[in-house]
């Protein structure tokens, strides 16, 4: 079984409570903790996708949908 490729974006929080909003980068922060544990997973540096969305212009939340993922998955070699 070859690498594979992953990166675990910021969630939002749309509960319209606000004192779940500490869980937006938590729970990221969290999942991509556990994700580097698991052997042939490559889980990508929250600081590189951060990079790649502003250089494509995406930086604003929930930009990244149908259309621009897959671009995005080529653009930070994900598999």
């Amino acid at each position: 079984m070859g690498t594979h490729t992953t990166a675990i974006p910021y969630s939002q929080n749309k509960t319209e409570r606000s004192k779940l909003d500490p869980l937006q980068k938590g729970m990221e922060m969290m999942l991509t903790t556990d994700l580097s544990k698991v052997k042939g997973l490559q889980v990508l540096e929250r600081v590189k996708i951060q990079t790649l969305l502003e250089e494509l212009g995406l930086q604003v939340p929930g930009l990244v949908g149908p259309h621009t993922a897959p671009r995005v998955g080529r653009l930070s070699e994900a598999r």
